[in-house]
């Protein structure tokens, strides 16, 4: 539940973030510098503020990214909705999570000359040749298609005209492995276990975590680790996935779960202790008549001898 604020709050429509939760993150204690408070110690904030430019042609491109005809008088948008967290000259307007599906911008097709030769050119498969030919105009000596009188001046048309037209394909946009590999909620259950909506979610709300020095984004960093929680992958199934090494897979996973089990807590819903029991095996009654849960963890790896003598004495 999004906690009230009189204060300071982000513009873009959905985002609850604002000076109160920031107030409270800030309270809070360190996790790497107990028992410092995240205001104390030298972690980057979750997130900051930025408000409305003064400058007429940013402040249109800003309202048009957001949506909104008519801003609120005290106008800001949290770091969480720029690219470099806070406006660059190369991103300098809101343009992550806004809110809505924004629609692709329509590229303007490059004009391409068309040359013109008067000799005719051989048709290939890489170019599109359109050939001009003077029709044939008689079939053999008896028969004619037309008076011959109406030849005598060919002299006066025109060259053949061949038009190669050359049409150069549109630069490709990267994409992020999450952006690749989550089309639809069907694939982010499938991978994590939460809907896709769920995961935007959760990656936006710890935008704030990701270290400096990592070069992956932060999307792909979290659901590598969902990844590995849910299905237990290899990490170095993990590094060839997601295109980086296996020092750099464990750096990731070591860092974003102790993140997601201090800001994750409290979403784990625990059952009324009636409920446990009701359900509870009855093989547990006995001796566990205040078990809460259940947790399966067991793991056996199986080895085989790779020497023949070992497996005779074996």
């Amino acid at each position: 539940m999004a906690l009230k604020s009189s204060g300071t709050t982000c513009a873009v429509r959905g985002c609850t973030n604002n000076q109160t939760k920031l107030n409270n993150w800030l309270k809070s204690e360190c996790f790497d510098r107990k028992p410092k408070n995240k205001a104390e110690c030298s972690c980057p904030k979750w997130y900051s503020f930025h408000r409305l430019p003064n400058d007429e042609e940013a402040k249109r491109n800003w309202l048009k990214n957001l949506n909104l005809k008519q801003p609120p008088k005290c106008f800001y948008v949290c770091s969480f909705h720029f690219v470099d967290k806070a406006p660059t000259e190369e991103n300098p307007y809101p343009m992550l999570y806004l809110g809505y599906e924004k629609p692709p911008e329509k590229k303007r097709r490059r004009v391409v000359r068309m040359s013109v030769d008067s000799q005719v050119a051989t048709t290939t498969t890489d170019q599109a040749v359109m050939v001009f030919e003077q029709p044939q105009t008689f079939k053999d000596a008896q028969t004619q298609w037309m008076d011959p009188a109406e030849e005598d001046h060919t002299y006066s048309k025109g060259s053949i005209l061949i038009c190669d037209m050359i049409i150069t394909p549109a630069p490709e946009i990267s994409l992020s492995i999450a952006e690749v590999t989550l089309k639809g909620d069907k694939d982010c259950l499938l991978y994590t276990g939460i809907p896709l909506l769920v995961f935007n979610t959760l990656v936006s709300c710890l935008q704030g975590f990701v270290r400096q020095s990592s070069t992956m984004p932060a999307q792909d960093e979290v659901l590598l680790t969902l990844m590995k929680l849910r299905h237990n992958f290899a990490v170095a199934d993990l590094a060839r996935r997601f295109k980086r090494s296996a020092s750099q897979v464990s750096k990731t996973l070591t860092h974003w779960v102790d993140i997601l089990a201090e800001h994750t807590r409290d979403l784990i819903p625990w059952l009324p202790r009636d409920t446990i029991k009701a359900t509870m095996p009855k093989v547990f009654l006995p001796h566990f008549s205040d078990l809460t849960c259940i947790i399966d963890c067991t793991e056996c790896s199986a080895k085989s001898q790779k020497l023949r003598l070992a497996l005779r004495v074996l």
